[in-house]
């Protein structure tokens, strides 16, 4: 490739991140509004085992709100690897998940848990737990 033809690519590429980024910025901050809500507003689940799908690439119960002490299991329908990962820290933090493949985490923290999937970060959850 030429000089001029890189200079093009490298043009596209940057701005298709950046509008990537801004999306996904927007989404995020959608989401965290969507979060702040349910804390006040969702009813506890106030089962001691709660499942999360993850399929179509999302988090079919993006918001979950648990009691603590509250295991949580995360279960892969899609062909896709996914992850749960904690936005902040590594309270939740799994390895890439196959299809039907399961990630556990029992909550014995009170608080608002966002997370998403590493490799598809416009997949977005959160566990909320109390008392």
């Amino acid at each position: 490739m030429n000089k001029k033809a890189l200079l093009i690519l490298a043009l596209v590429v940057i701005t298709g991140a950046g509008f990537l980024f801004i999306r996904n910025s927007k989404e995020k901050g959608q989401f965290q509004e969507k979060v702040a809500q349910a804390v006040s507003s969702m009813a506890v689940d106030s089962s001691s085992a709660v499942s999360v799908d993850l399929s179509g690439y999302a988090f079919k119960q993006e918001i979950i709100k648990v009691k603590k002490d509250t295991k949580v299991t995360w279960t892969n329908k899609d062909s896709a690897k996914h992850t749960i990962t904690g936005d902040e820290g590594n309270f939740i933090d799994s390895e890439a998940i196959g299809k039907n493949g399961t990630y556990e985490k029992v909550f014995d923290q009170t608080g608002t848990f966002q997370y998403h999937c590493n490799p598809h970060p416009t997949m977005l959850g959160a566990v909320i737990v109390v008392d």
